[in-house]
């Protein structure tokens, strides 16, 4: 199963995300080394780090924008051993975080894709779609106040992820 594939996404992403913070408006952002492109709201920086999971080393890259102190936009992601390609998506670590809003299970690319909507502290909501190719498993995500998660501006940004591999 992947429960600790999607832990170390998930606690690398809110670890690193608080940390970093950059400038100006940016159209889109291509990753070259990532394979994706998105329409981050500013130029993001990048990070990386490394774990074992189920044995087998793994480098997850994550890709963030913050705006003010309270809004984060973020891509993570990380090519998955072939040991834990092939299940299904598990989004326990990331609804372990709060009390869990929303779940869809849905297509996008002809892949298998989930959307998770948690409620957090302070009022504040993580939405993080994950899009899993087998083996590569992408993450993006917000995590703002909830009165600012749902605006046409957000929805945009999730609707502008695409691969470019």
């Amino acid at each position: 199963m992947r429960p600790p594939v999607l832990a170390v996404l998930a606690v690398l992403a809110v670890a690193l995300a608080f940390a970093s913070i950059a400038g100006a408006d940016v159209p889109e952002y291509v990753s070259k080394s990532g394979g994706y492109a998105i329409d981050f709201p500013g130029a993001p920086t990048e990070d990386a780090q490394e774990g074992i999971v189920q044995g087998a080393k793994l480098r997850v890259v994550f890709d963030v924008f913050a705006r003010e102190k309270d809004q984060l936009f973020m891509v993570a992601y990380a090519d998955i051993p072939a040991s834990a390609a092939g299940h299904p998506i598990d989004d326990s670590s990331l609804v372990a975080q709060g009390r869990l809003i929303r779940r869809k299970d849905f297509k996008l690319f002809g892949h298998h894709a989930r959307d998770v909507e948690v409620a957090l502290a302070a009022d504040h909501v993580l939405r993080v779609r994950i899009v899993d190719l087998g083996r590569r498993l992408y993450q993006i995500g917000v995590v703002m106040p909830a009165t600012l998660a749902h605006q046409p501006a957000i929805d945009g940004y999730f609707g502008s992820f695409r691969l470019t591999r």
